[in-house]
């Protein structure tokens, strides 16, 4: 993988996603529940930018009927991206609490690369692309990593591909309930847990 261009890394991950997607739960409960409605998946959302940090969120969410990631949509990606209410929000922590403005030439993904009408579809389906999502922090080989997560539930599933959390740099409360911020590493990359409280939608 490392002699791969990001165009054609990503059309790697595309295919490999694809193959997930026919087999997840998910795909067979949308077309029993979701009658007319389209999720497929999606691996990233900017261009592939190797040796730049990446943001990591949850879940694909949104409105509508999709189509799945097209390679063709290469470098168009990341042009909306800070129309995204995720990112907005994300980029409002980040000012308060690490002093960061933007997120510039960042690369932006989610935890599942399935698309799902609510965070808890996704139950039966969050580790099948696990494995991807660690072949893209390696191709990429970031500096840093910055992982939006809502609960301990979520970070211990980004456990499961190596990634190590130990110590807390700070701590909210918002809703009475208590939010808190971690930092460790996956490989070499430093890491970085942003808590970001729950929605239903993905980003």
């Amino acid at each position: 993988m490392e002699t791969q261009t990001p165009e054609s890394f990503l059309a790697y991950l595309l295919y490999e996603t694809e193959k997930v997607h026919e087999s997840s739960y998910i795909k067979k409960r949308i077309l029993s529940e979701k009658k007319g409605e389209e999720w497929y998946y999606s691996v990233c959302g900017t261009q592939i930018f190797r040796g730049r940090p990446i943001l990591i969120g949850l879940n694909w969410g949104g409105k509508g009927k999709f189509v799945p990631q097209r390679l063709e949509d290469y470098n168009k990606l990341g042009q909306d991206i800070h129309e995204y209410k995720f990112i907005k929000g994300i980029n409002q922590r980040l000012k308060y609490y690490m002093s960061i403005d933007a997120l510039v030439n960042t690369n932006y993904t989610n935890l599942s690369f399935l698309r799902s009408p609510n965070i808890r579809w996704l139950d039966n389906d969050w580790e099948v692309t696990l494995p991807l999502l660690k072949e893209y922090i390696n191709y990429i080989n970031p500096p840093w990593i910055l992982f939006a997560s809502i609960s301990k539930v979520y970070e211990s599933k980004f456990k499961s591909i190596g990634a190590k959390i130990s110590k807390e740099y700070f701590s909210f409360i918002q809703s009475n309930r208590h939010y808190s911020a971690y930092y460790g590493n996956i490989g070499n990359a430093a890491l970085f847990t942003v808590p970001y409280p729950e929605r239903n939608g993905g980003g």
